[in-house]
């Protein structure tokens, strides 16, 4: 009987170790929502472990139609290596509610790295129909082994000095833009701090003496083109 009872308390609580996500009670629009607002999760690394909250805010009604109560039925494109857990765990939540669902694990597949979205499949039940619908979710997978590939040379940016202290320089050569965001990101996929710039200058400059120790993934985005760099700040 003790054994039975230490077994049963031990999966409880592995079960919850997992499942100890808290949805995000400001958002109230019907969608799913991170710290990179709706529908979009930050980046997954290969190899590299991840751990994110998706908000999941079912509204009172839908199409004029009271809702009852949605079901998460799958998560069918969910990269390699990584999982799912819902709160509640059985995946059913009531109209009018904020639950959350825990995406957790290790990438492992880097043929999917091309991926950019995975698909929540719901099942909506309102007072009068019931019927399927989806979710699509922004979710890039990189891997890091093959940055240089994605970022060709003749596309290259500089990055001066690296590593870094308290200023680093990027020296955008030739790229002309109308609009220029850059990410850095820490190798777990986690946003760490977002630059906006609006004029086409060759050269730009962020301040990283507030930014913690560590190699770092630069991410441009420049107009629509997207390119990388690893960077390494320390202090």
């Amino acid at each position: 009987m003790k054994l039975a009872a230490l077994l049963l308390t031990f999966s409880f609580l592995s079960a919850n170790t997992f499942a100890q996500c808290t949805p995000d009670n400001t958002f109230t629009e019907f969608g799913a929502y991170s710290s990179l607002g709706k529908n979009k999760i930050p980046d997954a690394w290969i190899d590299s472990a991840y751990n994110e909250t998706l908000t999941i805010v079912i509204p009172t009604e839908i199409q004029g139609f009271a809702i009852n109560q949605v079901t998460i039925k799958d998560v069918p494109n969910l990269y390699a290596g990584l999982s799912y857990l819902c709160k509640p765990s059985n995946c059913i939540f009531p109209g009018g509610t904020n639950n959350c669902i825990q995406i957790k694990g290790l990438a492992t597949d880097s043929k999917e790295t091309n991926q950019k979205t995975i698909t929540l499949k719901l099942f909506i039940e309102t007072s009068i129909v019931s019927f399927d619908t989806i979710i699509e979710v922004e979710f890039n997978l990189f891997d890091s082994a093959t940055l240089s590939i994605q970022t060709p040379k003749s596309e290259s940016i500089t990055v001066y000095p690296n590593p870094a202290s308290d200023l680093i320089s990027f020296d955008l050569g030739r790229h002309l833009y109308n609009t220029l965001s850059i990410e850095l990101m820490d190798l777990n996929g986690k946003l760490v701090k977002t630059f906006n710039f609006n004029s086409n200058e060759e050269n730009v400059q962020v301040p990283t003496q507030y930014i913690e120790n560590g190699l770092y993934i630069a991410k441009y985005q420049i107009d629509d083109k997207m390119l990388f760099n690893k960077i390494t700040i320390q202090h």
